[in-house]
């Protein structure tokens, strides 16, 4: 009996021992004590565009024994559409509704609607209503090439002619040359940016243009013959710098005599003006 009892005794003691070795170290100071195993993050509280969520793990030694963490909110994920389209004088709106909560909308202001490619402009505009010069629509075009000239199916000049009831102001960025003829006669032409880094302006690159009415011109960028004949209410042309050449009849009137008046090789920046209306052969510009 005696002997049952120790026996016992020692099975006892060494299952306190075991458990004892078993149990985590809370405070890291225990020399018997192991540290804890956690198991895998499971998701406890799902994040959501504007609040954080939650996730616990569990000591693989001990299931009472837990931890949990943060997790960052997910933020809105919009997907825009263009509600109202940019003009000339006043900023367009896109709407935002988040991919994650169809609940969640938003509202932008936008200058100039933005297209990559030629034929997602020529979609757009073509579903686009008719407009007057005074309240063109703002269009970016941010692609490397123009497609040839204005006569070339798919070319950007050809796209404007084919919707010439809707008038834009276009801005080229992206674009290093601008090709002869790449917008002959379009006539929806209101406005037109040319970003620095162009280097040539082809030959009757923007000829019959007659509704263009202002521009501004880069340093640097040779200028075709004829390259601005024809745009008859073009009244208001800024050089950001010098130009190496400018080609005969470029221009109407005698702009070209009065940028080169005084440096014949470099010419002189500035803006010039006429104040003839209709632009004609004879017009007389001005340094202002």
């Amino acid at each position: 009996m005696k002997n049952a009892i120790k026996v016992l005794g020692v099975i006892s003691m060494a299952l306190i021992i075991g458990f004892a070795m078993l149990a985590c170290d809370e405070d890291g100071g225990g020399d018997d004590k192991h540290t804890h195993q956690w198991g895998d993050w499971t998701q406890t509280t799902a994040a959501t565009c504007t609040e954080a969520g939650e996730e616990t793990r569990t000591c693989k030694l001990d299931a009472t024994h837990t931890e949990t963490r943060p997790v960052a909110a997910l933020g809105h994920d919009y997907e825009w559409v263009l509600t109202t389209p940019p003009t000339i004088v006043a900023a367009g709106e896109e709407k935002g509704t988040c991919s994650r909560d169809s609940s969640h909308t938003t509202t932008r202001a936008i200058t100039a609607v933005t297209f990559t490619t030629i034929t997602d402009m020529g979609t757009w505009l073509a579903a686009q209503d008719g407009n007057r010069i005074d309240t063109a629509y703002a269009v970016k075009l941010s692609v490397g090439d123009l497609g040839g000239n204005s006569s070339t199916d798919g070319s950007a000049g050809k796209t404007l002619k084919d919707n010439d009831t809707k008038y834009v102001s276009l801005d080229l960025s992206g674009i290093t040359d601008i090709g002869s003829s790449a917008f002959n006669g379009c006539i929806s032409l209101t406005g037109v940016t040319i970003p620095a880094g162009v280097t040539n302006i082809g030959g009757w690159a923007f000829s019959g243009c007659y509704r263009l009415t202002e521009t501004t011109i880069p340093a640097g960028v040779a200028i075709g013959m004829s390259a601005f004949n024809y745009c008859i209410i073009l009244t208001s042309v800024t050089f950001q710098g010098t130009i190496p050449s400018i080609g005969d009849n470029a221009f109407l009137g005698d702009l070209r005599d009065k940028f080169y008046a005084t440096d014949t090789t470099n010419g002189t920046p500035g803006t010039y003006t006429t104040t003839d209306y209709p632009v004609n052969s004879s017009s007389v510009w001005t340094k202002n």
